[in-house]
């Protein structure tokens, strides 16, 4: 989030933050989960208008760490939603020639999040925003420490 400050904090964007206190560790590679987040959240302040709320949110659910990043932007159709992850796809073009993008950063974060053992998924309405929730296992060892992933 603070390599993303200033364009995050900018005049009309709201960003909130909400982390469950009680959040298990996960193992995994901190600069390519790092990328995640940061493709997650420039894409939600890409696809929305003039007054950006971005929601950042992480619990613990049925041994999964959950991160979600909310956005109130233009959401994404039906049809579209099924194609975001595949390479050089972008929901709507007209957006992304006002601005950088070349359709890689979700499959990118849909890349690395399998490779952690991982899933990331999106719910959307037009109009009304996208959530893009993903989750990575957490892993005990029998001595109690965390397992690492292949």
């Amino acid at each position: 989030v603070n390599s993303l400050q200033d364009r995050l904090n900018g005049p009309n964007c709201r960003l909130e933050i909400q982390i469950a206190p009680d959040l298990p560790e996960i193992r995994g590679d901190r600069e390519a989960l790092t990328m995640v987040l940061i493709n997650l959240l420039e894409n939600a302040w890409k696809y929305t208008g003039e007054e950006k709320l971005i929601l950042i949110k992480a619990h613990a659910r049925n041994g999964s760490v959950m991160l979600e990043v909310r956005d109130n932007g233009i959401g994404i159709e039906r049809l579209q939603a099924g194609k975001v992850f595949d390479r050089f796809h972008q929901a709507d073009q007209s957006l992304t020639r006002k601005s950088t993008g070349c359709g890689l950063g979700l499959s990118i974060v849909q890349f690395i999040v399998k490779g952690h053992g991982g899933s990331v998924e999106v719910a959307s309405e037009i109009g009304n925003g996208s959530t893009f929730t993903v989750r990575l296992p957490v892993g005990q060892r029998k001595d109690g420490g965390m397992e690492f992933l292949d």
